[in-house]
């Protein structure tokens, strides 16, 4: 892994994320809370269709 991998970036605004990102950040929550990480929902979700 080379230290460019990665890229972090500050949304200030709701309308600065794209649907595309919005989707995929809503997707990582669902697999993390659903994995028994701590992402802030006790119980199993799932995503809406798209």
């Amino acid at each position: 892994m080379t230290a460019d991998a990665f890229t972090f970036q500050q949304f200030t605004s709701p309308g600065d994320v794209t649907s595309q990102l919005r989707y995929a950040l809503a997707e990582c929550w669902v697999e993390v809370t659903n994995a028994g990480g701590a992402a802030g929902f006790p119980f199993p979700l799932s995503m809406p269709p798209r």
